[in-house]
């Protein structure tokens, strides 16, 4: 589901997880950036369920930069226990605006969105 709320889109994703339908869902939320001339993104997938693998991490943060580079500030909810910061780092590292965090209240923050 992607919802734009003004200032920026809200997506959330709770079904489990795949790696390429993962990529076509950046994909489009991409797309929708552009359409709606929206450049902050608040990720949930906090109820995502299923493990990313360490590999995948790698190919996620890749494609993330690659698609949201200069595009949008995207700021991503992931439950706590699964997260190890790699994709974030791979991104950030390759030029993506992204950060993880366990708290949606602490993304918002990041973001400066309400």
């Amino acid at each position: 589901m992607i919802e734009n709320k003004g200032d920026y889109l809200y997506v959330e994703h709770s079904i489990p997880y795949e790696l390429d339908s993962f990529i076509a869902l950046m994909k489009e939320v991409a797309e929708a950036c552009r359409e709606q001339n929206v450049h902050k993104v608040l990720v949930d997938v906090r109820r995502m369920t299923g493990k990313i693998k360490a590999m995948e991490r790698f190919r996620l943060g890749e494609v993330g930069a690659e698609i949201f580079s200069g595009l949008a500030q995207v700021g991503i909810a992931y439950r706590k226990e699964e997260i190890n910061w790699f994709a974030e780092t791979v991104g950030v590292n390759r030029g993506a605006h992204v950060r993880i965090f366990a708290d949606i209240k602490k993304a918002k923050e990041w973001l400066e969105i309400s």
